[in-house]
């Protein structure tokens, strides 16, 4: 009689985003992505299904001691410095019930594994600090120093700090190739100054749409299991390729000599269909067109109909707690599924992008940031975009829009503000009714005085998404995101 082993990391708000400090954030994520692999590697079995922290081992036999091995196991380092909750039982289904009973009874965070440190971390402020690492400093004469930290973020920095098992290990590369140090690694500067864009990042939380029926099509049978986990495998490595390409294509690498050596985008959370990507916010857009055309891909050797995304975008400084950016995104991306019925769109790859400019976090929800910014009218959905709609925003950026004196059927920077701070004066929200009438009139005698016509809002409302969208929501949102649809020069 077979037996199943269950075991999956949990609370990673306490585990992962504890801090900002991205070598630890990503090996946090990287040490837990192992877990299944390791966990087979310790006990034997036969690996059936495997996600971000999640492991599904199958047993030709029934040991009592099965499960007390396990937590003599996780009690080791790593292991010891996440919520790891694990149960056995005769069928897939009873492993799962186990180890969600061992949750619902144990600690809400993990406990720390010394707690005679007398400070805190430097760089979570919540666990004693027991060890110490050396940081670098801007002191003249002094170029590092050893600060304090806890046994648990030494151990996840240090992981970190090496190469991930999906991205950047292409042969191709140098063998110099390291993941990026820092979120300063990832803004960017130099060459033309943009005050609204420098230093922003993008968070994109993605969540595989209809995961489990895609899942159950290959059957819930050992076998089927398995060949669903090897081509989630291989999606991910043909995503994987596709990134890195994105990013030499874009020239988004560190450069120290001839060597493109510390890439400007990262994975925080990469395992099954939930991802979690941080990169230059200027360069979403484009990142968002490559990742949907790869996840929508029909191929054959791994899900023929493809498998389509949805994807939830927070823009804000590189300085904004990044768990506070990932829960945000988190929830955007949860909001996409409502908003995709409230449209009456068939599920599909879809977005939403929230840009945090001078507002400061955190907000609720981003349905609360979005009331504020749009009005108490506003519903989810009505600022949604579909996948092909990353391109849209970028031509229509580039082909409607202009700093200077705008076309006969496009938009100066200048009207569009204006038409905004005028809904703003007559108090009128972006989700009211008469907001509608106000910036279509406004728009209109603008455009009669220039050269006779009227404004071509139909032809604006259809290039800019494939949501259709009112014209005051329109403007609101393009406000927000043309500067990061605009490229630099140089």
């Amino acid at each position: 009689m077979a037996e199943y082993l269950f075991a999956e990391g949990v609370n990673i708000y306490a585990t992962l985003f504890d801090t900002n400090d991205l070598a630890t954030v990503r090996g946090s994520s990287q040490t837990l992505e192992e877990l299944a692999g390791t966990l087979h590697a310790e006990l034997g079995g036969t690996l059936i299904d495997q996600g971000a922290s999640r492991a599904l081992i199958r047993f030709d036999d029934i040991n009592p001691r099965r499960g007390a091995a396990v937590s003599d196991f996780l009690e080791q380092s790593p292991w010891c410095h996440f919520t790891i909750v694990h149960g056995t039982g005769d069928t897939p289904d009873a492993a799962e019930r186990a180890a969600r009973l061992a949750q619902i009874r144990g600690w809400s965070v993990p406990l720390s594994v010394r707690n005679d440190g007398e400070v805190p971390d430097v760089l979570n402020q919540t666990h004693a600090a027991t060890e110490t690492e050396r940081f670098p400093t801007d002191t003249p004469g002094k170029p590092y120093e050893d600060r304090p930290i806890s046994a648990s973020v030494k151990v996840r920095r240090k992981k970190g700090q090496t190469i991930r098992p999906h991205l950047y290990r292409d042969g191709k590369h140098p063998s110099g190739m390291a993941p990026p140090k820092s979120l300063e690694d990832l803004v960017l500067t130099g060459g033309q100054t943009r005050m609204v864009t420098d230093r922003k990042i993008a968070v994109v939380c993605a969540d595989g749409i209809g995961g489990g029926a895609l899942r159950e099509g290959f059957g819930l049978h050992d076998a089927g299991r398995i060949d669903y986990m090897n081509r989630i495998a291989g999606f991910r490595d043909r995503l994987a390729r596709r990134i890195e390409a994105f990013l030499g294509e874009h020239h988004r690498f560190h450069m120290e000599g001839s060597h493109r050596v510390r890439p400007m985008l990262d994975e925080l959370v990469w395992g099954g269909d939930d991802m979690t990507f941080v990169l230059p916010a200027e360069d979403l857009l484009p990142f968002l067109q490559v990742f949907f055309e790869e996840t929508d891909r029909h191929d054959p050797d791994t899900f023929a109909a493809g498998f389509p995304h949805r994807a939830g975008c927070i823009v804000a400084s590189y300085k904004t707690p990044i768990r506070l950016m990932r829960a945000l995104a988190s929830q955007a991306e949860g909001a996409v599924k409502e908003g995709l019925a409230a449209k009456g769109i068939a599920p599909q790859s879809t977005f939403t992008i929230d840009v945090f400019e001078s507002s400061a976090l955190p907000f609720d929800s981003p349905v609360a940031y979005r009331k504020s910014q749009y009005g108490a009218g506003y519903a989810v959905g009505d600022d949604l975009f579909l996948a092909a709609d990353a391109a849209r925003l970028l031509d229509f950026s580039a082909r409607y829009v202009s700093r200077d004196d705008p076309g006969s059927d496009s938009l100066s920077l200048t009207q569009i503000f204006r038409a905004l701070e005028t809904l703003r004066k007559e108090r009128k929200d972006v989700c009211e009714s008469g907001a509608i009438r106000l910036t279509s009139d406004l728009l209109k005698d603008h455009f009669t005085r220039q050269d006779g016509n009227d404004p071509p809002i139909e032809d604006w409302i259809a290039a800019f998404s494939g949501v259709p969208r009112t014209l005051p929501m329109l403007l609101a949102q393009l406000a927000q995101i043309h500067p990061y649809a605009e490229r630099r020069n140089g």
